[in-house]
C-alpha cells in the first residue's frame, strides 16, 4: 500500500515521470530522445546506488519506464560514449 509521499509523487508525475523527463531533456538539453534515455538509465543506476532503499525504491518507481533488458543495452551504450 503506498503511503502518502508516494501517494503525492504519483500524482504530481501523473504515472509518467519516465515521460516527461525525456520529454524535458529532448526539449531542454536539446537531445535525441535515444540519449535521453541513456542518460536516464546512468543517472537511475547511480541515485540507486548511492541513496538508501526507500529513497531509491522511488527513484525506480519513478524512472520506472526502462525495463532491464532495454536499459543494460543503453547502459553498455552509454559507457561507450564516454570511453569507458
Amino acid at each position: 500500500m503506498a503511503n502518502e509521499g508516494e501517494k503525492s509523487m504519483e500524482k504530481k508525475l501523473g504515472g509518467n515521470g519516465m515521460k516527461e523527463l525525456i520529454t524535458k531533456l529532448v526539449d531542454q538539453a536539446g537531445v535525441s530522445e535515444g540519449v535521453a534515455e541513456k542518460v536516464i538509465a546512468v543517472v537511475k543506476d547511480f541515485l540507486e546506488d548511492k541513496l538508501p532503499s526507500p529513497i531509491a525504491g522511488q527513484v525506480s518507481k519513478v524512472l520506472g519506464g526502462i525495463d532491464d533488458d532495454k536499459k543494460d543495452g543503453m547502459m553498455d551504450r552509454a559507457k561507450g560514449l564516454f570511453g569507458k
